[in-house]
């Protein structure tokens, strides 16, 4: 009986233990850039499930910073409900890319051009994965390709993520972006002030 006591006693420390582990964070958004010359070897922006963010500076060095709950739910729902990132393929793109190349005769492969990725975990915890070269340079070129307009504003709030982390967090931003107002303007009075 004391053997079953002990094991009991054992069993019930061995899951209290378990149970007390740290769960590991998991990344909810994603900003690759894939380059046909280098393999990355980390994202130019993660978001983790636990508001945490790593940013991708020069040199491979990487820069953490935090957002709240809410804000890491609004991007999410910028990216599947605004840009209707889950609605975008790859293959997709590819068709209406190559669709519109026709048309205007401008191509749409880029040589050594970086392929943009973005991955996006949904709310219901499904994955999301687009990819596409050039994004920047292709969604001014094609402007009429609303899926690859989409893929642009997403890539591009997520670059703004990036900044906002390199620079120090919102508030460094924010300040940031004060002061190069204010410096604009007393270079060139004769600009209208900028308002948010």
């Amino acid at each position: 009986m004391k053997s079953l006591s002990l094991i009991l006693t054992l069993c019930c420390l061995t899951a209290t233990a378990t149970a007390a582990e740290p769960i590991s964070r998991q990344p909810v958004i994603e900003l690759w850039f894939v380059s046909a010359q280098m393999r990355p070897t980390h994202p130019e922006v993660v978001l983790f499930d636990d508001g945490s963010v790593q940013a991708l500076i020069d040199a491979g060095q990487v820069l953490e910073g935090r957002i709240t709950p809410e804000q890491l739910g609004a991007i999410q729902r910028e990216l599947l409900v605004d840009c209707q990132l889950a609605s975008i393929t790859t293959s997709q793109l590819a068709s209406e890319l190559q669709l519109a190349s026709e048309t205007t005769g401008l191509t749409w492969r880029i040589p050594n051009a970086d392929e943009s990725v973005i991955r996006c975990r949904t709310v219901a915890g499904e994955r999301v994965e687009v990819r596409c070269p050039a994004v920047g340079l292709l969604s001014s070129r094609f402007p009429t390709i609303a899926a690859l307009q989409r893929m642009r504003q997403a890539q591009q709030r997520l670059v703004n993520v990036r900044a906002i982390v390199q620079v120090g967090g919102g508030t460094a931003a924010s300040n940031l972006a004060q002061y190069a107002t204010e410096s604009a303007q007393q270079q060139s009075p004769e600009v209208p002030e900028m308002r948010a």
